[in-house]
């Protein structure tokens, strides 16, 4: 068979040109070849559109859209919406350390100074409310500057702790303390170098309370150095 008379019938095959297929798919395929054309073959073509200079316009760079959305978080726009005063946070100036460390002292710092200035104006003359003052300067003081002013909160703890001792307490009233403020006190001599009025407090901390392990540790450091 020549290849003319097999092309005819394949091409003939689809679109009913056969008698095999009966009268109802000759119909069928003449509507697909009525939908039919060359055209679907080949890909749309694609318009070209031309762009007028005036039109341009410049878009932001990496750093700019840096810029612009810092400026957004300061402004203080939250996801939720509204608008609300933004703060750039700060790390805490040297000394402000706790436990020495920037990170308690940038995290616990404000907390701490907020609940401490409520309590001075509630409490000034409570000795506690001196005492845990002083036990805070001592704990982010690494100046000896910082280490008398801690020291002067305490001595000054350890006033109203006496003066509170020669007044009868309710059963209700809070007596603690005393004999920490004492250790902390010898803790902050020894700090200074002052061998002699750190051993004094910490016996008298022992005096209050026998049993305060940080004061007897203490008296035998002091105790043990020439």
């Amino acid at each position: 068979m020549s290849k003319a008379p097999l092309v005819f019938l394949v091409l003939a095959g689809p679109f009913g040109l056969g008698g095999c297929g009966g009268a109802g798919q000759g119909t069928a395929a003449s509507k697909l070849s009525a939908r039919f054309s060359v055209a679907d073959l080949f890909p749309a073509s694609v318009p070209i559109v031309k762009v007028r200079e005036q039109d341009l316009r410049d878009l932001p760079l990496g750093h700019q859209r840096a810029l612009a959305y810092a400026r957004q978080r300061e402004s203080g726009l939250w996801a939720q919406g509204g608008v609300a005063d933004f703060v750039q946070p700060r790390l805490p100036e040297p000394g402000a350390e706790i436990d020495g460390s920037l990170l308690r002292g940038a995290w616990f710092g404000p907390r701490v100074a907020a609940h401490r200035k409520k309590a001075m104006e509630f409490g000034s003359q409570n000795p506690r409310v001196r005492y845990l003052l002083g036990t805070c300067q001592f704990h982010t003081a690494n100046k000896p500057s910082a280490q008398r002013e801690a020291l002067a909160t305490l001595l000054s703890a350890e006033k109203l702790f006496a003066a509170e001792a020669q007044r009868a307490g309710g059963p209700l009233d809070p007596r603690w303390g005393r004999s920490s403020c004492l250790t902390f006190i010898g803790r902050t001599y020894e700090l200074l170098g002052q061998r002699t009025e750190a051993a004094g407090a910490f016996r008298q901390a022992l005096a209050e309370q026998p049993s305060d392990y940080l004061a007897k540790a203490g008296l035998a450091r002091v105790a043990s150095k020439p």
